[in-house]
């Protein structure tokens, strides 16, 4: 009796340590069991897969470091041909930020114009906002202020860009609590090769 209480208090214990996951992935995981399909010069890496995507977002690329491992996922999603009010994007924007709020706590939604006036105020140039810098429309949820994100967590960031005046794409940014220090690594290998 007593082995069986024990086992299960340990059990519990272990079960409440369990690592937060994104997509799958955790902070300071290492890329070596993942395949990188490309490291752009910043040394942020495309995956092929992760082990949990998520069905509206087709690419994932992370930070990480020898020393940190994985410390910041950027997941994308196709872009919205054709969608230069934003109607497609805001819509799932807004199913995320649902979900969003459901699991880590209300958010901080940002979105405004910037500039451009009254012109970038229409709705017509909503995307051709988010493609000039005029116009900015995210939620962020950091650890700091007022939200229930794990202890892993540092921030998430879902937003809508653009590459052109007609296509925004969706992108969430998860920031593990390592990536000050990954980030420190980044810099001082880069700093080596001078």
């Amino acid at each position: 009796m007593r082995a069986f209480l024990l086992a299960s208090v340990l059990g519990l214990a272990l079960a409440g340590q369990a690592r937060a996951e994104v997509f799958g992935l955790s902070m300071g995981e290492p890329l070596a069991g993942h395949k990188v399909v490309e490291t752009n010069r910043s040394g942020v890496s495309l995956l092929q897969s992760v082990p949990k995507p998520h069905p509206l977002f087709t690419s994932y690329w992370v930070d990480a470091t020898k020393g940190q491992g994985l410390c910041r996922i950027n997941a994308y999603s196709n872009v919205y041909e054709m969608d230069g009010y934003g109607d497609r994007a805001r819509e799932a924007y807004d199913r995320l930020v649902k979900a969003l709020t459901a699991k880590y706590g209300a958010g901080v939604a940002e979105e405004e114009v910037r500039a451009g006036g009254e012109v970038m105020k229409q709705p017509q140039f909503f995307t051709m906002g988010l493609q000039t810098g005029d116009r900015v429309h995210k939620t962020t949820w950091m650890r700091e202020v007022d939200s229930t994100l794990p202890a892993e967590l540092r921030a998430v960031v879902l937003r809508i860009e653009a590459d052109d005046f007609n296509t925004p794409f969706l992108r969430v940014t998860y920031e593990f609590s390592n990536f000050l220090a990954c980030h420190a690594e980044q810099e001082a290998s880069t700093a080596e090769v001078l």
